[in-house]
């Protein structure tokens, strides 16, 4: 029994090694949020909103043109098979950028925007190293001193938009973030990468890592933003450039053994123990199966199934991890008798 709870061990470290909460894709990034992000405008000083903030449509590139990252597996510049995981999980949308500024027609403007991510409930206990992973940089922001653009990562646990009246499609976003207790994220939380900031790096993307195992982030309502405030000086070198957001991803690491799904809540497997067929109930658009014995060994890949013929397998104990195209994934522990 010790030799099969290791290998059990083992064999959920390397299945589950890392897996996404949510994906934010940035898509139609104005709306209230459910494709992850909410555009809000705390002071657009008269500038007409769809000057302060664009959704770019693109990819991060380095300065020879190759892809950083993509809304896919494979990272070639494509959107044809993009993440299925959280938001948009299995749809054919292309990616978004998000653009924020504050230098509209040759001139600096002290507004303050916000690029807020969809608030997440972030009450997984079994997954460990809690992370947000993005791509970022700025272009064209200097400082002269003190007197530049800011751009700061900040999180809250009360922010609540309840607002889904607006027209948000035009950009008339109401103030929300105002009402919340915000606080900036101390940069020694950002483990990799180098967050953007005036001066430095300039159109140079960086993917950064929030670590987020802190106990500041363990919430049922975490929520991440990007606050960027211009400056209004309009003189000596001081430029408000333009900051850049995309692909962020909520991950963690560990086993979801514990009847604790990241997505796929509603998972039920039958019968179990097994040892014809197993039947997968509950998962919209399964996009693929996999089946991994004790030792970590693959023995079985399958493709758009709800059953699983287990008759040529060994009896004994097997992970199951199910990936839904519409769901995220799930694993789930199964015998065949």
């Amino acid at each position: 029994m010790k030799k099969i709870t290791l290998s059990l061990l083992f064999i959920t470290t390397v299945i589950s090694a890392q897996t996404t909460v949510q994906y934010n894709d940035f898509k139609k990034s104005y709306n209230t949020g459910s494709r992850g992000l909410i555009v809000e405008f705390v002071d657009d000083q008269g500038q007409s909103r769809d000057k302060l903030f664009q959704a770019v449509n693109d990819f991060p590139k380095d300065a020879g043109g190759t892809v950083l990252a993509d809304n896919d597996d494979d990272d070639d510049g494509t959107d044809n098979d993009r993440y299925m995981d959280g938001v948009n999980a299995g749809t054919n949308y292309r990616n978004r950028i998000l653009k924020l500024t504050g230098r509209v027609s040759n001139n600096n403007h002290a507004v303050e925007v916000w690029g807020v991510l969809k608030t997440l409930k972030w009450d997984y206990p079994s997954l460990t190293n809690k992370r947000l992973s993005f791509w970022a940089k700025q272009q064209n922001a200097t400082s002269d001193g003190t007197d530049g653009p800011k751009f700061t990562l900040m999180y809250s646990t009360d922010y609540n938009n309840a607002d889904t009246t607006d027209d948000d499609a035009t950009l008339n976003s109401t103030d929300q973030v105002s009402a919340a207790t915000w606080t900036p994220v101390p940069s020694a939380h950002i483990t990799s990468g180098d967050f953007p900031e005036p001066d430095v790096n300039d159109d140079v993307y960086s993917q950064v890592t929030l670590d987020l195992s802190d106990a500041v982030y363990n919430s049922p309502s975490l929520t991440i933003a990007f606050k960027y405030e211009g400056s209004g000086v309009n003189t000596g070198g001081v430029h408000n450039g333009s900051f850049f957001i995309s692909h962020a991803h909520f991950e963690g690491d560990g086993s979801l053994l514990s009847n604790e799904d990241v997505s796929v809540a509603n998972t039920k497997l039958y019968p179990n123990p097994v040892n014809d067929v197993l039947n997968i109930a509950g998962v919209k658009n399964i996009k693929n199966t996999e089946l991994f014995d004790v030792t970590g060994k693959k023995v079985y890949q399958g493709t758009t199934t709800n059953q699983i013929d287990v008759n040529n397998l060994p009896k004994g104990l097997y992970l199951l991890k199910i990936r839904s195209k519409e769901e995220g994934e799930a694993v789930r522990k199964i015998v065949i008798d």
